[in-house]
């Protein structure tokens, strides 16, 4: 569509320590949908100069990259009331950035899982993920998406697969992007003394390398490093042992059997919901991994055992519901 405009992307992105990557991996899903579909826009990407912020924007495009601190109204003074902007940032809209929008009459502002602190007048507003920390009320200025539903996944996450059928059990063990505290190594040895098991090991893209992790030497485990996607690993496994973040919406998904730790205060929301409706089990949390509870639920699994409840609220088909909400969004 010939639709000309400038669409600012406010994110926040770092190796784990304040933001993370699932708002980046996010952002980057809806940069290429709506690139392809309105190649006439001029994408700009706002960010604090976090750890490694710039360096992971770079591998996505290296055009338009702004710092967000006191001289980015300068930056941005090209702006004007009909153009765009998307917010996903753990940090949420700020008084600044309000000010600025306020001053420069911008009235299309959407937030992306924020608790909509300082408020924005008549914006859109997807609430995924924070949902399950807190429901936002309706205003009457506001349009509002909120729910598991709104969860937003990879499209490929929309297609159900069966189980693995390969002869030993498969196990994927995930820490998302980051692994700060050192949990791949921990869970990795709980599972070095069960026979008969295959690991499939997940190195997000903020893993450092002097992480335990890499001095383990062992025929079981498989290394699956530098994957943007890793859709075809949760095909090959029959459980999964994540971190309380993406990984953890995209195994349930899948309905895999899912055992999750809570590395960071803000998963627990989500943890606990799953917690209640006995989707997930949960194996640890921040530095602390249940060793003798991972040993047990894997040297007791079988196929026909029903772990956890493989029917959560969670599937694929969230990108659709997002992407299309965005795209009405931009042509209003």
């Amino acid at each position: 569509m010939n639709i000309k405009k400038n669409l600012i992307f406010r994110l926040d992105l770092d190796s784990g320590k304040y933001a993370g990557t699932g708002h980046l991996t996010r952002i980057t899903k809806i940069y290429y949908f709506l690139k392809k579909k309105f190649p006439k826009i001029n994408f700009v990407f706002l960010y604090k100069n976090l750890e490694n912020s710039k360096s992971m924007l770079d591998a996505i495009t290296k055009k338009n990259h702004f710092i967000f601190n006191k001289n980015f109204e300068k930056k941005l003074n090209f702006l004007n009331k009909d153009d765009v902007i998307i917010c996903d940032t753990p940090f949420g809209i700020d008084n600044d950035l309000k000010k600025f929008i306020t001053k420069k009459k911008i009235s299309r502002v959407l937030l992306i899982d924020d608790l909509n602190k300082p408020k924005i007048d008549k914006c859109t507003i997807i609430n995924g993920i924070i949902y399950f920390k807190k429901r936002i009320k309706p205003h009457k200025n506001n349009k509002i998406f909120q729910g598991p539903e709104y969860v937003f996944l990879d499209k490929v996450y929309a297609q159900r697969t069966n189980k693995s059928n390969q002869r030993n059990l498969t196990i994927l063990v995930s820490s998302g992007g980051t692994d700060r505290k050192n949990n791949l190594f921990k869970i990795i040895n709980c599972l070095k003394n069960i026979s008969k098991i295959k690991i499939l090991l997940i190195i997000g893209s903020q893993v450092k390398k002097s992480n335990k992790v890499f001095k383990l030497k062992d025929k079981k485990i498989t290394f699956v490093m530098n994957k943007k996607n890793i859709y075809k690993y949760f095909c090959q496994s029959d459980l999964c042992l994540t971190a309380g973040g993406i990984t953890m919406f995209e195994s349930l998904a899948l309905e895999r059997p899912t055992l999750v730790y809570q590395a960071h205060n803000h998963q627990k929301y989500a943890i606990n919901y799953f917690l209640k409706t006995k989707s997930i089990k949960l194996i640890g949390k921040y530095n602390k991994i249940y060793e003798k509870k991972i040993i047990k639920i894997i040297s007791n699994y079988k196929p026909n055992n029903k772990i956890s409840n493989l029917n959560s609220d969670i599937n694929g088909k969230s990108y659709f519901r997002v992407v299309k909400i965005i795209n009405n969004f931009i042509k209003k």
